[in-house]
C-alpha cells in the first residue's frame, strides 16, 4: 500500500503544479491522473469509492489532454492564439469539479483505510482535512461564477483569500497522502 499512496501523492502534485514552457505543460495533468489511476489500482481495499475513483481518474486522463497545450489560467480574446478559448473557462470549471469529485472519493478511501487499520488519530486527521478541503473548494466552486459581478478591491481580496485557502487545503491533502504512505509502509 505504500507504493499506492506514493503514486497518489505524485499524481496529485503533478495536477497541482502547472509549469508551461512556450505552449507545453512540462508537468502534464494526464500523467498525474494516470499516476492516480495506477495508485488506486494498487490499493487492496475493497470499497465502492475505490471503483468510482478509478473510473473517474481514468476518464480525467483523457479529458485533461488539452491542458497540456493550453495554460489553464488563460483568458479568451488574446491575439495570436492557436485555439478559440471562449469555452475554456467552462472547460476548466468542469475539470475542477471532476477533480473535486475525485478527491472526495479518495478521501472516502483514506477514511476507510484508517478505520480498517484502527488508527483513530489518522482517521481524525483525515476527517478534519476532508471537511476543510470540501468546504473551501465547494465555496470556491459555488461562488466563482458570481465573481464577474464583484468590482475593484473586493474582487482582489476575494481572489487572494480563496487562492491562499485553496492552496492551503491542497497542501494539507498532499501532506495527508504522505502521512498515509508512512503509516502504511509497515
Amino acid at each position: 500500500m505504500r507504493e499506492s499512496f506514493h503514486k497518489l501523492f505524485w499524481g496529485f502534485l503533478l495536477i497541482l503544479i502547472e509549469i508551461h514552457i512556450i505552449a507545453i505543460d512540462i508537468l502534464p495533468d494526464p500523467v498525474g491522473y494516470y499516476l492516480i489511476v495506477s495508485g488506486l489500482g494498487l490499493l487492496t481495499i475493497n470499497n465502492k469509492a475505490l471503483t468510482k475513483a478509478k473510473y473517474l481518474a481514468l476518464g480525467l486522463v483523457f479529458i485533461s489532454i488539452p491542458t497540456v497545450f493550453i495554460q489553464q489560467n488563460v483568458t479568451g480574446n488574446t491575439s495570436g492564439q492557436l485555439f478559440d478559448l471562449s469555452l475554456w473557462p467552462i472547460y476548466t470549471q468542469v475539470i475542477g469539479i471532476l477533480k473535486l469529485i475525485l478527491v472526495f472519493y479518495v478521501f472516502q478511501i483514506l477514511l476507510d483505510a484508517a478505520m480498517k487499520k484502527g488508527d483513530q488519530q489518522l482517521y481524525a486527521s483525515a476527517r478534519y482535512r476532508f471537511v476543510s478541503y470540501m468546504a473551501v473548494m465547494l465555496i470556491l466552486n459555488i461562488t466563482l461564477p458570481f465573481t464577474m459581478n464583484i468590482i475593484g478591491d473586493l474582487m482582489t481580496a476575494y481572489t487572494v483569500v480563496f487562492l491562499l485557502l485553496s492552496l492551503l487545503v491542497e497542501v494539507m491533502f498532499l501532506l495527508l497522502l504522505r502521512k498515509y504512505r508512512k503509516v502504511f509502509s509497515n
